[in-house]
């Protein structure tokens, strides 16, 4: 529950608060008409893109993708080593689209919290062979047991899951859908920020949260995907709490507006 409320929220920011800034700039002589325009964001964003986004990943079978490997070998930290595929799960016969693709070796072992090592392809050899790289710190016992599972997220997943359902017209699909979301986005957080940077220490502290925002971007692009989700996970939460307490004092006087409009509606 947890995690689907962390991930509600990354999505469409439902009781985040942020919204409320840009439809409170809105004209308009009726709160409630535009309150119920905000609404829409998230069925659109979540109920809609997210479902048929999430549909796509499993139906097409790439976030359990992998192979085996029916052979033994020991392979150090940082070394390479070329190895036979065995079985193929949700991928296709070795091609130069396998290359740079990374794996998590699952293990046969007693201990569950045993660390997790991965490893990176660097080339093919011939039809069934690879050639492996342990980018884990640890060495790699593989044997006739292990595992190599697909060890992507995110928008990569998506990108594999939608290239294999529609091809060409899905990656297109998705660099379209990635620059208008991810555009959009930053150009609505930077209006978020300046207000409240700008209510936080004054108007003339926006030109500099400008560029704290845009070195912001900078190392938000190269940071793993989960410290960053993390992060937003935390900040969100922070966020949320004053929201959730200034919506249940402002409760009352919202369900005033809303009778006296839908009320004004039906006369």
């Amino acid at each position: 529950m947890a995690t689907g409320i962390r991930r509600a929220a990354f999505s469409n920011e439902a009781g985040i608060g942020t919204e409320a800034m840009a439809h409170g700039a809105a004209k308009t002589t009726e709160p409630v008409r535009e309150g119920l325009v905000a609404m829409l964001g998230p069925l659109i964003d979540t109920i809609i893109v997210c479902s048929v986004t999430a549909l796509v990943i499993l139906t097409s079978g790439m976030w359990q993708a992998g192979f085996e490997i029916t052979e033994e070998e020991i392979i150090p930290a940082g070394n390479t080593v070329i190895l036979e595929i065995g079985d193929i799960q949700e991928l296709s016969s070795p091609d130069e689209k396998w290359v740079g693709l990374e794996f998590e070796i699952h293990e046969p072992s007693d201990n569950p919290s045993a660390s997790k090592k991965t490893v990176t392809v660097l080339s093919l050899q011939g039809d069934n062979k690879v050639q492996l790289e342990n980018t884990s710190e640890d060495e790699i016992i593989v044997t006739g047991e292990s595992w190599f599972h697909l060890n992507v997220n995110g928008v990569s997943l998506t990108t594999l899951s939608f290239d294999k359902e529609l091809g060409v017209a899905g990656k297109i699909l998705i660099i379209i859908a990635v620059l208008t979301f991810s555009l959009s986005t930053m150009f609505g957080y930077s209006y978020y920020g300046r207000k409240c940077a700008g209510y936080l220490f004054g108007v003339r502290w926006k030109p500099a949260y400008n560029w704290v925002y845009v070195l912001a971007i900078v190392v938000a692009s190269m940071v793993k995907i989960d410290l960053a989700i993390n992060f937003i996970d935390l900040m969100f939460a922070f966020m949320a709490i004053p929201t959730v307490i200034s919506t249940l004092i402002l409760a009352p006087r919202v369900m005033k507006a809303a009778r006296k409009y839908f009320h004004q509606l039906e006369s």
